[in-house]
């Protein structure tokens, strides 16, 4: 059978993330911390494994789209009962950007002061 024979390039995932913000400002004021130039730390109880490559698509609440493209999960945090206070998750490079995506990240980055960390290195449109 053909479907036996499949070379493994369908095992991307595709990560949709609804934020509870209403609109751009709100989203900045909460998550802009976990926001950089080149990728974004996903806050989750179960994070995926490192070099894991997937699709994404972050929205707001009424489902408007803020961050879309493709990127690859670079490291990851586990949940640390001595550190409640510290979020587990990953960290996504971007690796391509749709749409506004750019322009979002740029609005993010400019509330923070042009701050960026570098974490996730360079990224690509």
């Amino acid at each position: 059978m053909a479907d036996d024979k499949r070379t493994d390039n369908r095992s991307q995932v595709v990560l949709k993330i609804k934020f509870k913000s209403e609109n751009l400002d709100q989203f900045i004021q909460r998550y802009s911390v976990d926001v950089s130039q080149g990728g974004i730390f996903i806050r989750t109880k179960k994070p995926l494994d490192v070099g894991q490559k997937l699709r994404f698509e972050f929205q707001l609440r009424d489902s408007s789209p803020l961050i879309m493209g493709e990127g690859v999960v670079m490291w990851t945090r586990e949940k640390d009962p001595s550190r409640p206070d510290i979020a587990p998750g990953m960290g996504v490079r971007f690796e391509k950007l749709e749409g506004d995506s750019r322009k979002t990240i740029q609005a993010v980055l400019a509330e923070k002061g042009g701050a960026d960390d570098g974490r996730f290195g360079a990224s690509s449109s």
